[in-house]
């Protein structure tokens, strides 16, 4: 069952900007380095601060590299055609058996048709009982164009990369229950509205 929760940390603004805390994201990594040998699953490029993070832990960190090929699919494929790219963006055979991936903002990027696919290939790549962890634009009306980088710094804060000014396009603005139907097989497990105004998510399989 869904627990909702709100941090009154920051105060929200029309837009959301800058680094910010994700203490359901350090919690959850806490708790899979405090366990046996866990793996975690980052969907992004590899960053020295989330190397940093994780070095002398039990965890397997295994680097997907595939945010911005996700971006880049065209919803008007075939839902066939988007299974068989997701399938060959993050191949089972290299990245099954996933404690934690961690997707970062790739919700608010991918249009539904790819959401939906991507919630089909998620089972594929988890442990039984793994998590998916994703932050998405709640308040703000608009975020960047492209999708900035994130990582998770030693403090429980998501730094962003790239912090330049550029282009801004329309946010989504996903409600939770929207995207539990759009991953399918996974079940929100916490919702965390930020003082920033954006959204911290954890499913679980």
């Amino acid at each position: 069952m869904t627990v909702a929760e709100r941090e009154r940390g920051r105060a929200g603004g029309s837009q959301s900007s800058g680094d910010f805390p994700a203490r359901l994201l350090q919690s959850t990594v806490d708790c899979l380095e405090a366990g046996e040998r866990r793996v975690i699953l980052d969907l992004g490029p590899a960053h020295p601060g989330t190397l940093d993070l994780l070095s002398g832990s039990r965890c397997r960190y295994c680097i997907g590299d595939a945010l911005e090929a996700l971006t880049r699919l065209g919803p008007e494929r075939e839902p066939g055609e988007l299974d068989t790219a997701l399938a060959q963006l993050l191949p089972v055979e290299v990245f099954a058996n996933a404690d934690l991936v961690l997707s970062w903002q790739l919700f608010d990027y991918l249009e539904r048709p790819v959401l939906e696919a991507f919630g089909r290939h998620l089972p594929n790549l988890l442990a039984p009982g793994g998590h998916l962890h994703a932050i998405t634009e709640y308040s703000a009306g608009t975020m960047p164009d492209p999708m900035h980088g994130l990582f998770l710094d030693r403090d429980g804060t998501v730094r962003r990369i790239g912090t330049h000014a550029g282009q801004r396009r329309t946010a989504p603005r996903h409600a939770p229950a929207e995207l539990q139907r759009r991953l399918g097989g996974l079940q929100m497990e916490r919702a965390v509205l930020l003082g920033n105004g954006m959204q911290e998510y954890l499913f679980r399989l």
